[in-house]
């Protein structure tokens, strides 16, 4: 199993064959940035569902919807990103 350090080094890596060498500090400390910003959001929401979601007496349940929301939000990222490349790979109208 990769540690989670890897996504993020991937994300950037993958970024930085578009950026010229002057712009590439600049790219990578934004897409950390993004990244950074993603996971305190999700976990932010996450932690509303868990509690008030289910009783105090029920932390499973919470654990449970808090990780159906992060399957959601999987999903819902795979199918943006498969809409963009979509879009990209249409003939252009001029």
């Amino acid at each position: 199993m990769l540690p989670s350090h890897s996504l993020a080094l991937a994300s950037v890596g993958l970024a930085m064959g578009f950026v010229s060498n002057k712009h590439q500090g600049v790219a990578a400390s934004l897409i950390s940035t993004m990244v950074n910003y993603s996971i305190a959001t999700g976990l932010g929401i996450a932690g509303t569902v868990d509690r008030y979601s289910t009783p105090r007496d029920g932390l499973l349940g919470g654990f449970h919807n808090a990780w159906w929301l992060g399957a959601a939000s999987g999903i819902a990222g795979v199918l943006m990103s498969l809409y963009f490349v979509w879009q990209t790979r249409q003939p252009q109208k001029c």
